[in-house]
């Protein structure tokens, strides 16, 4: 899976954004004089300089300032047939010239110029005659010059630390992928060169990848002789790598008319990313703008709010945990749950059994009527309840639900209920305490027609 045009360019900000940003500064690099003749110059290069110039100076940098970085280094890499070689050149240059590759030691033409004999043994085996090096990057962390990946004017060249060196004539290449592999290698990034051949990205910082290649290709197809230039491949995972391991579902299209769908349609993206990827900011703004938006209208028919409820609960955030809604709830399990404090008449639709060793001996339960609950020990602010039993509140009693930290030196979340009856939210994290602590309020006032909203502590 690739992403569309749109979507890379809003993702290269993203990873260019692994640096510090900060929304107040009141005067930004943007703001300088001469950054401002050289754009209206259209110096476009210059500009560029410019900016990095002020960029690596700063401990944080400005969202606008990062979106003209990002700008400048399209610009100047915009193929233009009618260019140059020795213009085109100077703008590959000014891409490698970033402060963010400063640490990587490029070998460019006038290196080989004055070392003609380093230029002689470079890749001899596979190098054609007459060509020239105009650019080498040495990944040897050893032996000098015996691996790493050069171009010249007419082909890509390159050697891993293991194998043989290739040549790949740039007339020859068709795409340019980059994939993300963990294993012994001290890089797990590579390009796979026409899906086949893979070229180690050996010690490329991640959020100078993108423009580090985008300038490569530049080169390749500057210097193509036949009209199909290089595509320049991320798949989605990738992106999402180097986004700082964020996921990036926000920028898929989901409008279905429907909150709840598009939530069950974010929650599918959620999962196609895995256990490793944290909620990017832009996600957990629309999954948070998605649920409230559920929430918020409990004057539903009761089937509907509860089919709201479950698909809320059903996703993702809550796999592992030990939810059971009223179909996978069997007779003998509804016997036996709370009955010393749940009334004949009520229906069990939700449980939530929080114990570790023996299952159904606590946890919390919702009924057509109330809630009711049995934490491991007793905790009432009010000392109703400090055996550790069953209690059971009714919904029309209930003024207030508030979620705060369970306790002072341990990870954990609690509900209180009127500020005094607390719920241990056993097993629950800072990624789903919230979202559950919510579709439980949302239960209760289309249980009992109440407008209640879930209050959060710190």
């Amino acid at each position: 899976m690739s992403f569309n045009q749109s979507l890379y360019q809003s993702c290269l900000i993203i990873v260019l954004g692994l640096f510090s940003i900060n929304h107040s500064f009141a005067l930004t690099c943007r703001d300088s004089e001469s950054l401002k003749i050289l754009l209206e110059q259209e110096n476009y290069r210059s500009a560029l300089q410019n900016i990095d110039s002020c960029l690596s100076a700063r401990q944080q940098i400005s969202t606008n300032d990062l979106h003209l970085f990002n700008q400048l280094i399209k610009q100047v890499l915009i193929a233009d047939n009618s260019i140059s070689f020795n213009d085109g050149y100077r703008n590959f240059q000014a891409v490698l010239n970033i402060h963010l590759l400063e640490s990587l030691a490029f070998k460019l033409k006038s290196h080989f110029e004055k070392y003609p004999k380093k230029a002689t043994k470079l890749f001899s085996k596979v190098r054609d005659k007459g060509e020239k090096y105009y650019f080498y990057y040495d990944t040897g962390r050893m032996l000098s010059y015996k691996r790493g990946f050069a171009l010249t004017k007419q082909s890509l060249i390159w050697k891993n630390i293991t194998g043989q060196p290739h040549r790949l004539a740039f007339n020859d290449i068709n795409s340019i992928k980059l994939i993300y592999k963990p294993g012994l290698s001290l890089t797990n990034w590579k390009l796979m060169i026409n899906n086949k051949a893979a070229l180690r990205l050996s010690k490329v910082p991640d959020n100078a990848i993108i423009p580090f290649v985008s300038a490569m290709i530049y080169f390749i197809n500057l210097n193509k002789t036949v009209p199909d230039k290089v595509q320049f491949l991320i798949p989605e995972i990738e992106m999402a790598i180097l986004a700082g391991w964020k996921t990036l579902c926000s920028y898929k299209e989901l409008e279905q008319g429907s909150p709840i769908k598009e939530l069950q349609l974010l929650d599918a993206c959620f999962s196609y990313y895995g256990k490793k990827f944290k909620l990017s900011h832009n996600d957990s703004k629309l999954l948070k703008k998605l649920t409230n938006s559920i929430f918020e209208k409990s004057e539903l028919p009761f089937d509907t709010g509860y089919n709201h409820f479950k698909v809320v609960l059903s996703t993702h955030f809550f796999q592992k945990l030990d939810f059971q809604f009223q179909n996978h709830l069997n007779t003998q399990t509804i016997a036996k749950l709370f009955k010393a404090v749940r009334l004949p008449a009520e229906n069990y639709y939700f449980y939530f059994d929080t114990g570790i060793v023996i299952s159904e001996s606590r946890g919390i339960a919702l009924t057509d009527k109330a809630i009711i609950w049995k934490n491991l020990l007793g905790t009432s602010i009010s000392g109703k309840n400090l055996t550790g039993s069953a209690s059971r509140l009714a919904f029309d009693k209930i003024s207030s639900v508030t979620l705060k930290p369970g306790f002072k030196f341990k990870r954990g979340w609690k509900l209180r209920l009127n500020q005094q009856d607390e719920i241990i939210l056993s097993q629950l994290s800072e990624e789903n305490a919230e979202l559950f602590a919510s579709a439980l309020v949302y239960f209760i006032n289309i249980a009992s027609s109440r407008h209640l909203t879930l209050q959060i502590e710190n």
